[in-house]
């Protein structure tokens, strides 16, 4: 496959006098539309190209088949196309051979799926160190996601770019939600201060409250615009990106804390907002008043809490999963 790769390099850099089998458009056209049913049926499909680009892939390939068709009726063993059509012919064959040389195809160690290592055992890539243990303990559980997309997206240094780009324009619009969250959290913590009378401890809190607010405006400002300036508009961008910043397995970590600390400030930001009006409500020493706000307030949390609850376990405590994972149905 490398040597295929590396002769349809040759046929685009020289595409005069290149003569070629006349099935080889057909057979182009043929990998194109199995590459497009497999970006559409698979969610880890090794295809390095999105539904857009394969798509206009298949219409020069058509285009191309329609040219030759005429010449295979002649009955000719090879065809030579026109240098810009043969340019064109090369480089699509170019990079297709490329990304089966790269997912060791026709071996027995084949890549079948993008997430899928050839080199390293699947249990030692899923597998994060204490480091990553007590960061997603700390930052409330958002590194463990950012981590395992980072390991489902970059595998053996090579980037499966359709499934970043997507991921990277989320985190882009979720890092701008959390810069007006912030805005808004630190406007409310600068208005719980001028409220005269609040004790100390409180203070102190909202003080915390408003550092972290400040911490995930300034890292979501920093990240939104960093992002844009790391080239990742593009496939060849993001793969040096992702080659510059991930060496070993603890940069893959660093990097999933990295994108995390927004949304995990904001969320200490709330926390300690929440403790300080709780001390300001609990500060009562009537005991009726106690009693009343203590049962409102457990209420509350419960049902605030009720959805992160369902999303870890089930939509109730006490219902039991499962044996067999769910399953989608399709229309036929």
């Amino acid at each position: 496959m490398a040597l295929e790769a590396q002769y349809w390099m040759h046929c685009e850099l020289y595409p005069s006098n290149a003569p070629i089998r006349p099935q080889i458009p057909t057979e182009l056209k043929h990998v194109l539309l199995h590459a497009r049913s497999d970006f559409l049926t698979s969610d880890t499909s090794v295809v390095p190209y999105d539904l857009s680009t394969l798509q206009s892939m298949l219409d020069l390939s058509i285009n191309l088949v329609e040219y030759v068709q005429p010449l295979i009726s002649s009955g000719d063993e090879c065809v030579e196309l026109p240098a810009h059509l043969m340019c064109v012919l090369a480089r699509l064959m170019r990079l297709f051979a490329r990304s089966k040389f790269l997912n060791f195809y026709g071996q027995v160690s084949a890549r079948l799926n993008a997430n899928q290592s050839v080199y390293e055992v699947e249990q030692s890539r899923q597998k994060g160190t204490l480091r990553l243990r007590l960061a997603n303990a700390f930052l409330w559980g958002a590194p463990a996601a950012q981590y395992k997309f980072l390991q489902n997206t970059w595998v053996d240094n090579i980037l499966n770019y359709p499934k970043w780009s997507k991921h990277i324009s989320r985190l882009n619009g979720d890092w701008s939600n959390v810069t007006i969250f912030s805005t808004v959290m630190l406007a409310v913590d600068v208005s719980f201060l001028a409220v005269p009378g609040v004790i100390s401890t409180a203070v102190v809190a909202i003080f915390l409250s408003a550092m972290c607010s400040v911490s995930s405006l300034v890292a979501s400002m920093l990240l939104a615009v960093e992002c844009r300036g790391w080239g990742t508009d593009s496939a060849k961008g993001a793969a040096s990106f992702m080659a510059r910043m991930i060496h070993t397995q603890s940069d893959v970590e660093a990097l999933a804390i990295m994108y995390s600390l927004p949304y995990a400030s904001l969320i200490w930001a709330m926390f300690c907002f929440v403790i300080a009006l709780g001390i300001c409500v609990f500060h009562s020493t009537n005991p009726a008043t106690l009693v009343i706000v203590s049962l409102c307030w457990v209420a509350i949390t419960t049902l605030t809490l009720w959805p992160a609850w369902w999303g870890k376990f089930s939509i109730t405590p006490w219902s039991v999963p499962p044996m067999n994972g769910g399953q989608v149905k399709e229309d036929v």
